[in-house]
């Protein structure tokens, strides 16, 4: 078993690197979050829908790709996973301690996680001014 996890912020390029290790064949798994929002927005809902709601969807789903490759002899690497879910179902709804701790039991990767740092470039903050302009400058253009 070697479920790998990658992880990190949005716009890290957890997705890229995904595509890239697919591209040489190997087995990946992406992100379930966005798979959803992806969904709803086919069927004309709106992106996400209450955070409990959709963070249960996520674990749901989380968990049975888990399972899914519990098989698998070959590396498989996932853009977040069961944890993650979890985290944002404890953000939603606070856990105990001791649910955390089945979680963590149950839902075993590969003991080194990729954390990938954040993409500055998309995190700077521009003047509440300079945004007011840009977006006149938009609707009067």
């Amino acid at each position: 078993m070697s479920r790998i996890v990658i992880t990190g912020a949005p716009g890290a390029g957890k997705t890229t690197l995904l595509l890239a290790l697919q591209a040489r064949g190997y087995t990946i798994v992406g992100d379930t979050a966005r798979t959803i929002i992806q969904d709803r927005q086919r069927r004309g809902l709106s992106p996400r829908p209450d955070p409990y709601v959709f963070a249960q969807e996520v674990l749901r789903i989380d968990i049975e790709n888990y399972v899914h490759h519990a098989e698998s002899q070959r590396p498989i690497f996932f853009e977040r996973g069961v944890l993650d879910a979890v985290c944002g179902l404890d953000r939603v709804t606070p856990l105990s301690r001791s649910e955390l701790s089945v979680w963590l039991s149950n839902y075993r990767y590969f003991s080194k996680v990729f954390v990938l740092p954040p993409w500055k470039a998309i995190y700077v903050t521009i003047p509440n001014a300079t945004i007011r302009s840009s977006m006149l400058n938009r609707s009067t253009g």
